[in-house]
């Protein structure tokens, strides 16, 4: 017998079954509590990493707490529903969920928002947490160019480089008896603030070369002076050092032949 809205909002109803969609099913223990012991024997609620959750007890269901279920569910973006008619608790698949718009908002997004409002696009991602809210974050790039996240300091490029690098170098084929050393003695690293104080070889070619190794054991790179400290491309340095480990032993891939070799 399905009651009228007054006895229902007021009494509540006793549920004597409990139906699940078929598309709802996957979420039952992973976002759904749900223990049915008979006929208004049981509860619902959803399963969060603070342990709240409105909950609806099969002995007594309210619009009410109906109502209080959907919204949870709804902020959470689970994509679920209840519904009551007359003494069959439904839980369908909501179809036609929309997005939250509950955000929190990371207090370091605050700033990057306070001082990119002018600029396009606005370095900001929105993930969402464990909990199921969406928070706004600022943007920590992946990869350069992914059409995903802005780059916009110096280490982020650094950081995205070094790991285009270690992926290209993860996708090689483990070789996990290999175990051997070099010794090179005597290395001396020049870092330069400028190609003209390369030598006459190096500065014929330009702009293309960012720096040399000899068979001296010697390396060019350029640097930067930053404070009271000086950095340097550690891509070119890494790459110049692997020069002189090719020029100890040809067992070495020369860096500059990796193109030729697919790798």
């Amino acid at each position: 017998m399905l009651m009228g809205a007054h006895a229902f909002a007021q009494q509540g109803v006793i549920v004597g079954r409990v139906v699940v969609e078929k598309h709802v099913a996957r979420h039952i223990g992973r976002h759904i509590d749900l223990v049915s012991l008979g006929p208004g024997s049981g509860w619902l609620r959803l399963i969060t990493s603070d342990g709240l959750s409105p909950i609806i007890s099969f002995d007594s269901v309210t619009k009410k707490q109906i109502r209080a279920f959907n919204r949870f569910a709804l902020s959470l973006d689970y994509p679920f529903r209840t519904e009551l008619d007359g003494s069959e608790l439904f839980i369908r698949h909501n179809r036609n969920r929309m997005v939250s718009h509950r955000f929190i908002i990371d207090p370091k997004a605050t700033r990057k928002l306070n001082l990119n409002m002018h600029r396009d696009p606005l370095p900001l991602i929105m993930k969402k947490t464990k909990s199921g809210k969406i928070r706004l974050f600022a943007a920590r790039p992946e990869a350069p160019g992914d059409g995903r996240q802005v780059l916009r300091r110096p280490s982020d490029y650094r950081q995205a480089g070094f790991r285009l690098i270690q992926k290209g170098f993860a996708a090689l084929s483990d070789t996990p008896d290999l175990d051997t050393s070099f010794v090179l003695k005597n290395v001396t690293i020049r870092i330069v603030g400028s190609r003209g104080k390369f030598n006459k070889e190096a500065a014929s070619h330009g702009d293309g070369v960012l720096g040399y190794a000899t068979a001296d054991n010697e390396i060019t790179v350029l640097g930067k002076q930053v404070g009271e400290s000086i950095v340097v491309n550690q891509a070119v340095l890494g790459h110049e050092l692997n020069h002189l480990l090719n020029f100890a032993n040809l067992n070495v891939a020369n860096p500059d032949d990796l193109d030729g070799m697919g790798l």
